[in-house]
């Protein structure tokens, strides 16, 4: 836990991408080490989240087959149609995008935001934000996916941005969600919506 934990801190906050793989590696190693837990389910689960985790520190340095390797190995373990299960195929659906495939990332998005909807609603008020947060995230991703197909779907994307803006309360998503509307109705000719999306 301690091994996974240091590798997030290193990757998210440090952008220290070779000792965050390097400890998301120790990580991985120490629950490998323990064959006898190897079938339980909070075993299963923790290799899953060191996974995914290390799929992103791949993801940062382009390294996107590697990542897709993580992020199936991860899905396979992990059975639920949880948080987890939700992230990695967020997470794909990126990998798809950068990839330039626009059908395939669309769906695996599509199938995050599906899971994350049928999640009951949880009373804790710091989870429920996150969750709101990550829902928020894949909205933006499939909205760049309208702009960027042939022709651009403008009027989806800006309907699925405005979802995205309900759910975001963090200060640099709301102001990334805000910049891609302005952009979005900028595209459509609806200039005053846009200074009125920029003004916010």
């Amino acid at each position: 836990q301690l091994s996974k934990e240091a590798g997030v801190l290193s990757a998210m906050a440090l952008n220290a991408f070779v000792e965050a793989h390097a400890s998301l590696e120790i990580s991985l190693k120490l629950l490998d080490s323990r064959t006898n837990l190897a079938n339980k389910p909070e075993f299963r689960k923790a290799r899953a989240e060191a996974l995914y985790e290390l799929s992103k520190v791949h993801r940062y340095q382009g390294q996107y087959d590697d990542a897709n390797r993580c992020l199936t190995d991860s899905l396979a373990l992990n059975n639920a149609d949880d948080c987890l299960t939700a992230d990695a195929l967020h997470e794909l659906g990126i990998l798809e995008v950068k990839r330039h495939n626009l059908d395939s990332a669309a769906s695996f998005l599509q199938r995050s935001l599906q899971i994350r909807n049928s999640l009951e609603d949880d009373t804790n008020i710091d989870h429920r934000t996150n969750t709101d947060s990550a829902a928020s995230s894949t909205l933006h991703q499939l909205a760049a996916i309208h702009v960027a197909r042939k022709p651009p779907s403008l009027e989806k994307a800006k309907t699925l941005l405005q979802e995205a803006l309900s759910l975001s309360r963090q200060i640099g998503q709301r102001a990334a969600t805000l910049k891609q509307l302005a952009r979005v109705t900028i595209r459509q000719g609806f200039l005053d919506q846009a200074e009125s999306y920029l003004g916010q």
